[in-house]
């Protein structure tokens, strides 16, 4: 007979590191619209805004099991 082993805890970890980078260009910017709508005055040639960020995320988490006794029922 080979004995049944049933884990009670089971731990587990995560790590995540990502960068992103947005660009938004506007080759013929009407300057009345981005004076109306962002309050840039003078906006006349190209228009470009770029945005970059790092993200880092860590998750641990611990599941617990119900204990073997509670997992068989009497039906």
């Amino acid at each position: 007979m080979i004995p049944l082993f049933f884990p009670r805890v089971r731990l587990e970890h995560t790590i995540r590191y990502s960068t992103y980078k947005y660009l938004f260009s506007d080759a013929s910017p009407r300057s009345d619209y981005y004076n109306d709508y962002y309050n840039l005055p003078s906006v006349n040639s190209l228009f470009r805004r770029e945005d970059y960020w790092k993200e880092l995320m860590n998750d641990f988490s611990i599941y617990t099991f119900p204990d073997e006794k509670k997992i068989r029922s009497n039906f």
